[in-house]
């Protein structure tokens, strides 16, 4: 343990790519009392989609390049980081646990945490049984949605008390300035998210061609392996006018202010930012019934959910908030989640909640040692 005021804080992850883990993470660094914390970020794979924007905002970044699924000599690199660094507290994110927490104990750092931003699914069998095993040495691991403590506890026989639900957060200040802009006749309907097998854009691809009002666009920001199959399927289903894959875009807030509603087909998720951002603006989504989307979409309340990878009933959904006798009460379910949002999803309310457990670990620890 340092003897410095302010307490050292390493966080460990992958890379900053354009997912909303990663967001999280820059929003964390971003939001932490410099007065109170020392923070640096290690990312062990590359750069990613938000490193510019992490140097803009003056986050401590070191980058190694991991060149095999177990490579040593990136394991020695993190190992000689976290010595030079010397953190009172390691957080681990993604793919950085197994790496983070070796290194870790090996550096004799005392506290070592870790967020788990999806479900247990996401992950391949191999990674999932080597992090039971080693679930039990971090000090807390932080759930990002009540499923994934649920799942965390049923799977690693981990105890209630070990695992914290700390729920993603998003800037609200950063969308305050934005709302919702029509510039077309057309309904726009919109997506974020990986061109992924988890995202199931090909389920909303055949619910759009199946649709009775043909009146819409919808546009769908993300990349992906997944992109060529879905441009196939896109020219398959005679969507060509209708669908629009955009890749990666920088202004998020800008995207969803050009819609009508959003929607999230997803197979799973451990929670879903982007319905946080999305809720912001104030558009109706319509959501698939699964994982941690459950703890920001209430039915008929906050939004509406479709049964999980279900085409019919996707079919029937988006049939209905294309109907315009509807839009009176889409217009309550948006102003619900964005209510929800702004009051429980705050970036500021949960640094605050990670703050404090910093705090605690800090002090457990001092009063273990006298």
């Amino acid at each position: 343990m340092n003897n410095n005021k302010k307490i050292k804080v390493l966080h460990i992850m992958p890379t900053l790519s354009s997912g909303g883990a990663e967001r999280l993470v820059l929003d964390l660094l971003s939001n932490f009392s410099s007065d109170l914390f020392e923070t640096e970020l290690l990312l062990f794979n590359g750069q990613g989609f938000f490193y510019k924007e992490a140097l803009n905002k003056n986050i401590k970044i070191t980058v190694l390049k991991k060149n095999f699924k177990f490579d040593l000599i990136n394991f020695i690199r993190i190992y000689k980081k976290i010595k030079s660094f010397s953190p009172d507290i390691i957080h681990t994110h993604l793919g950085a646990d197994i790496y983070g927490l070796l290194a870790g104990k090996l550096a004799g750092v005392k506290n070592i945490i870790s967020t788990e931003h999806n479900v247990l699914l996401n992950n391949k069998k191999i990674y999932n049984f080597f992090k039971k095993i080693i679930s039990k040495h971090f000090s807390k691991i932080i759930a990002v949605s009540s499923v994934i403590k649920k799942e965390l506890i049923d799977n690693f026989a981990l105890s209630s008390e070990r695992v914290l639900v700390i729920y993603n957060g998003v800037d609200v200040d950063k969308f305050s300035d934005f709302h919702k802009i029509k510039k077309t006749d057309k309904i726009i309907i919109g997506s974020v998210g990986r061109l992924s097998y988890q995202k199931n854009y090909s389920l909303l691809l055949k619910a759009l061609a199946d649709l009775e009002n043909d009146n819409f666009k919808c546009l769908i920001v993300g990349e992906g392996d997944l992109r060529a199959r879905l441009e196939g399927e896109i020219k398959a289903l005679k969507l060509d006018d209708k669908v629009e894959l955009l890749g990666e875009i920088n202004n998020i807030p800008e995207f969803l202010s050009q819609l009508d509603f959003f929607v999230l087909p997803s197979r799973w998720e451990g929670l879903g930012i982007v319905l946080l951002e999305a809720g912001l603006i104030g558009l109706p989504v319509l959501a698939s019934a699964t994982g941690g989307i459950l703890d920001i979409i209430s039915d008929n309340k906050t939004g509406k959910l479709f049964k999980n990878n279900d085409k019919v009933d996707l079919v029937n959904n988006l049939n209905y908030f294309l109907d315009d006798k509807n839009k009176e009460q889409l217009l309550v379910w948006a102003n619900n989640l964005k209510e929800l949002v702004k009051n429980n999803f705050s970036i500021k309310k949960i640094t605050q909640q990670y703050e404090d457990l910093y705090l605690s670990l800090i002090k457990v620890y001092e009063d273990i040692t006298g």
